[in-house]
This record gives structure tokens, C-alpha cells and sequence, in this order.
């Protein structure tokens, strides 16, 4: 699901104003202020399609995964641009990832090609 619009931040900004809450919606991570979006950004958009399908998006938008309804789902997530993940930014050793990760029939099949 996305929030068309959102990824503005004189957009969202301007539709906040006044708001008591409107720090759950900028700075920070916007988990848990889903009525606080559908109140701001009514028109939300969601995407469905076939397994295989890929889309990009401005991710400083507002955006969620829904819960798969009926299947499980394999998701492949990438993130390209200019500047490093966060100024906290560091690579982890292999061996503190792996550490990390369960070691179940599904967690080797979803993660197959990271951890070589």
C-alpha cells in the first residue's frame, strides 16, 4: 500500500500543520500511525499482482506491505541511492548475521542466495 502524495515533505508538512501528533509522521519511523495517515491521506493505493512482479517506489513516501490473504509470500527487498542507509550506517560481519538468522527449512530457502 502506498500513499500517493506522501513522499512530499512541503506536501505532508502543509496537511499536518497543527496537528498535536504530526511528529508520528515525520522523523519518525510511522509505525502504529496508520489512523493518523488514513486521516491525513484518504486516498491510499494498493497493488496487487502476479507472483514475479516487481515495483519500485520512493519509499520516504508512506507505505506498508499488506498481509498476504491466501499464500505465502517471497519478497525481495533492495535499496539504491545516493547516500548510505542512515548516518548509523555499518556493515554487520557475516558471522553476527548468521547468528541472526534461524536456521529452519524456510529461512534457508528464502535467504538461499545471501549467505554463501
Amino acid at each position: 500500500m502506498y500513499v500517493r502524495g506522501s513522499h512530499c515533505r512541503e506536501l505532508v508538512e502543509a496537511r499536518i500543520a497543527g496537528l498535536a501528533d504530526a511528529t508520528a509522521l515525520l522523523g519518525g519511523e510511522g509505525y502504529g500511525a496508520d489512523a493518523l495517515v488514513e486521516s491525513v491521506f484518504p486516498h491510499r493505493e494498493t497493488w496487487i499482482a502476479p507472483a514475479g512482479t516487481a515495483l519500485l517506489a520512493d519509499t520516504f513516501g508512506f507505505h506498508k506491505g499488506i498481509p498476504p490473504q491466501t499464500k505465502h509470500r517471497l519478497m525481495f527487498w533492495a535499496r539504491y541511492g545516493l547516500h548510505a542507509a542512515g548516518p548509523d550506517a555499518k556493515r554487520m560481519p557475516r558471522a553476527s548475521l548468521l547468528s541472526r538468522v534461524s536456521d529452519d527449512e524456510m529461512t534457508r530457502y528464502i535467504s538461499h542466495g545471501v549467505f554463501r
